[in-house]
């Protein structure tokens, strides 16, 4: 029986796939063997085949994403757990090239999601981290230089004036304020409202 050209195509083809299934640890020794003497010319024709064929490069990278979103989370993590200051090292210089398109983008996100933005701050600042966060802006703006997490500590857990002893829970009157030296920054106390105003 004779072949037409596109069976004989098609033989080549499985043929091909049979013998690469079957020496698998073959070929990639062989591959390994070829880029070690060819460094340069194995860098050049990888370079050149990345950029002629980028999208489809692109589209297997992402059905493979797809296909294994375990194994490339598992991989992604890893990856930062062993390179920790590499990473930062990367992050750091790209942020520093691309100020502008990042921030573009940061604008276009905003853009196109006000709503969705609004609520999430909204629901954020009603969370511990949100509560926190606003109160130590405020302070940070007061000119605190402290360390705020303690001071944060000790402002949530104090219970009475630090001055007083009036209770900042039960007195409608007495508000809880944290009170810093002015001239250097450094938290003093956590007074009701009259005692801070009086010392200043």
């Amino acid at each position: 029986m004779v072949l037409t050209e596109e069976q004989k195509k098609a033989r080549k083809k499985e043929a091909n796939r049979k013998y690469r299934e079957n020496n698998t640890e073959k070929i990639r020794e062989q591959r390994r063997e070829y880029n070690k003497k060819n460094k340069e010319k194995a860098r050049e024709y990888d370079r050149k085949y990345r950029e002629d064929n980028k999208e489809q490069i692109r589209e297997t990278q992402r059905l493979w994403r797809e296909k294994n979103t375990e194994k490339k989370r598992e991989y992604d993590k890893k990856y930062r757990e062993d390179n920790k200051e590499k990473k930062m090292e990367y992050d750091k210089k790209y942020r520093e090239d691309n100020k502008e398109q990042i921030n573009e983008k940061k604008r276009d996100f905003y853009k196109n999601n006000k709503e969705k933005m609004k609520e999430v701050k909204r629901a954020y600042s009603k969370t511990d981290a949100g509560i926190k966060s606003r109160i130590t802006k405020t302070w940070k703006h007061r000119g605190l230089v402290d360390n705020f997490d303690k001071v944060y500590e000790r402002w949530e857990y104090t219970l009475f004036c630090d001055l007083c002893r009036c209770d900042l829970d039960q007195c409608t009157k007495s508000v809880k304020c944290m009170d810093h030296d002015h001239a250097n920054g450094l938290f003093r106390n956590i007074l009701c409202r009259s005692c801070n105003v009086k010392r200043g």
